[in-house]
């Protein structure tokens, strides 16, 4: 059985890489309901105008348009809130390959894993870096 060794980073450095994602969800979320305000204006106003009709999309729901921005970004914000920011590595002595695990992913040496790194210093400028 592969023995597991688990590396912590440093928990102010993830906090603030956390941060930083979250501020940039916030703002691209605030954004496109500016944007999304806009459209839905402008439809009106092509209503208004009769040429609704060269609309691909119709407009005409704004609370619920606005409703699935608001729950796509807040989903991304509570999985950076959540899940990743219990990043850990997990080094696999028996394949000498390093992991990030976020959550409460199992602390096994993962058999099929999207990324792995030679060395912890390239996990941790990984997440660090906000690739994730």
């Amino acid at each position: 059985m592969a023995e597991i060794i688990i590396h912590t980073l440093d928990k102010d450095l993830v906090q603030n890489s956390v941060k930083s994602k979250i501020q940039t969800y916030q703002s691209l979320k605030d954004n496109r309901i500016k944007t999304e305000k806009r459209i839905h204006q402008e439809y009106q106003r092509a209503v208004e105008g009769g040429k609704a009709k060269t609309w691909s999309k119709p407009r005409t729901d704004l609370k619920k348009d606005l409703s699935e921005i608001e729950n796509c970004y807040n989903n991304m914000i509570n999985q950076e809130k959540y899940y990743y920011s219990s990043v850990r590595v997990l080094e696999c002595t028996d394949s000498k390959m390093f992991y990030l695990a976020y959550g409460d992913e199992t602390q096994n040496c993962p058999e099929k894993c999207e990324k792995s790194f030679k060395s912890l210093e390239q996990a941790q400028e990984f997440f660090f870096k906000n690739q994730r």
